[in-house]
């Protein structure tokens, strides 16, 4: 009967055996290192943040922008598709006629009364002047925005609504005109009661400042100089 011999292992060589020693242990980081790398997280989060949340904000206000002034465009190509033009109404028969195809409500809440105090022009410092609508009637909408019947053939609206801010012309108050072809286009510079869109002066307090400001935003170009309208311009926060 023939001795089976089991040949012993093969030997390892030191680096094999000092790889496999240390397979058997897990790395992880020092309590130092997390905290090291906490710190720079919340470092570039503190920078960027405030960038982020602006520029958030502006699309925020663009957007609500736009979708009002569409609205308000198809409401009055529907009114002229009914045979009425917007342009040769009295400001009573306007609001009845929008508000029935907008299916608004006519406000009666205390900003619907005095507007005076309640808007601020674009630099914020002063109210605006509402002197076209001053007694005019306004109407809520479904989305929450408000719109003004204005003298002139003018229609003001509060992109967001009073309640929200800010408040202020530009920013999400606007201005429109129903023209004598009956469409609808943005306030430019000049017109009437109007002032030059700027912010060179930012502690202005002339009551007209904002209103030939409808034109930049619908074409998001900031009249200041480069840039856009909604972050450049305004200069959200």
């Amino acid at each position: 009967m023939t001795n089976l011999r089991i040949a012993p292992p093969p030997k390892r060589s030191r680096l094999t055996r000092h790889i496999g020693f240390c397979k058997n242990f897990s790395y992880a980081f020092t309590l130092a290192e997390v905290l090291i790398t906490l710190g720079i997280i919340g470092v570039v989060a503190a920078l960027t943040m405030p960038s982020l949340i602006a520029h958030h904000k502006a699309q925020v206000l663009q957007t609500q922008f736009k979708r009002s002034y569409s609205v308000l465009a198809n409401a009055t190509r529907m009114l002229v598709q009914q045979d009425i033009s917007p342009y040769d109404l009295t400001n009573a028969e306007r609001i009845e006629a929008y508000a029935k195809v907008l299916n608004a409500s006519k406000c009666k809440q205390s900003y619907c009364t005095s507007r005076y105090t309640f808007w601020k022009n674009l630099s914020g410092k002063t109210g605006i002047h509402l002197g076209a609508i001053s007694t005019t009637p306004a109407m809520m909408l479904n989305d929450g925005s408000l719109v003004i019947i204005g003298s002139y053939n003018w229609l003001f609206v509060d992109i967001n609504g009073p309640q929200k801010g800010p408040n202020k012309a530009g920013h999400d108050f606007h201005q429109f005109k129903i023209l004598p072809d009956n469409n609808l286009a943005p306030v430019t510079h000049p017109a009437h009661d109007t002032r030059k869109c700027t912010l060179s002066n930012p502690q202005s307090t002339d009551s007209y400042l904002g209103y030939g400001c409808t034109q930049y935003a619908l074409s998001n170009t900031n009249p200041d100089g480069s840039g856009d309208y909604w972050y450049n311009f305004l200069k959200t926060k």
